[in-house]
């Protein structure tokens, strides 16, 4: 009987997932159309949002944007122009010199409600369990979930050849997901290291997932929990494109929200009662020698 119970439960929670995958729990990645580039090579990245990676279903609006920029570490490139082509906003930029090039993307906070069941079944997928504990601990299972969420994406290209041993630079996003490994000789069948900044700090305890493109929807290859140092490690058991991605959630305390009536954003997050911050990073991985790949 309390199998059954689980089960029944597991269930609606799933259901609730579901319907709130199908409108506002889009994952969202940058993706270049070519991650390995000479110097002088234009490259085109393309903001998307989906279930079924790297397939857009929707373009998000240039006016969403808060920051795009492409960098090596050294030199900062604003990406100006952006445009919706199709159902995918895009830039592009030209890397001038050799090295390790990532194009990040920023959006404007925005605000959202969310049933309470189906809140509850995202911070259940998201392995968010101390927002659930919270939300129980106040007696807010009926309670709607008000959230101010903000995403960033970044992608990696390698501009060759001197790309190949180095190290990529953080973009200096809210949260962000880093290579520890070189990125730009990722081979099928060898790990790679990421490290979730928050802050610009190492994030422990993070969840980060990983998946591939021909995946079925809204499902990962693997899942991993950050060390004390906010590295996780995947196994590249697969050539072609990849993403990692993760969330973090908190509480916004009351006197954390203050109204303006000259800024729009500060008016929704004060009617929040959480605040979220999503990043995604994708890459390419080579397929191994003798290997046709995954692409």
């Amino acid at each position: 009987m309390r199998f059954r119970r689980r089960l029944v439960m597991c269930l609606c929670l799933w259901t609730g997932l579901l319907a709130l995958s199908n409108s506002e729990a889009h994952d969202s990645w940058l993706v270049a159309d070519k991650t390995h580039v000479r110097p002088g090579e234009t490259v085109r990245v393309a903001f998307v949002t989906s279930e079924n990676f790297p397939i857009s279903e929707s373009a998000t609006k240039p006016s969403r944007v808060s920051r795009w920029v492409a960098t090596d570490g050294r030199r900062t490139e604003e990406i100006k122009g952006y445009r919706i082509e199709g159902d995918e906003l895009v830039g592009r930029f030209t890397p001038e010199t050799e090295g390790v090039f990532i194009a990040s993307l920023g959006l404007h906070p925005r605000f959202i409600e969310i049933e309470a069941e189906q809140f509850d079944a995202y911070l259940l997928d998201e392995q968010a369990i101390h927002a659930l504990e919270s939300r129980k601990a106040r007696g807010e299972g009926a309670r709607a979930g008000r959230e101010y969420y903000s995403k960033f994406a970044t992608a990696i290209v390698c501009a060759w050849p001197d790309a190949r041993g180095l190290q990529a630079a953080p973009a200096g996003n809210k949260i962000e997901i880093v290579a520890v490994d070189p990125p730009c000789t990722l081979t099928q069948g060898g790990q790679f290291r990421v490290r979730v900044l928050f802050d610009g700090r190492p994030g422990a305890g993070f969840h980060v997932k990983a998946g591939h493109a021909g995946l079925p929807p809204h499902s990962y290859a693997q899942e991993r929990k950050t060390d004390s140092a906010g590295v996780a490690t995947f196994e590249l058991n697969r050539a072609g494109r990849w993403f990692v991605r993760t969330h973090a959630i908190r509480r916004i305390e009351s006197e954390q929200g203050t109204k303006s009536s000259k800024d729009n954003r500060a008016d929704e997050r004060s009617e929040a009662d959480w605040e979220s911050f999503w990043a995604s990073m994708t890459f390419e991985v080579a397929a191994a020698p003798g290997e046709s790949g995954g692409r």
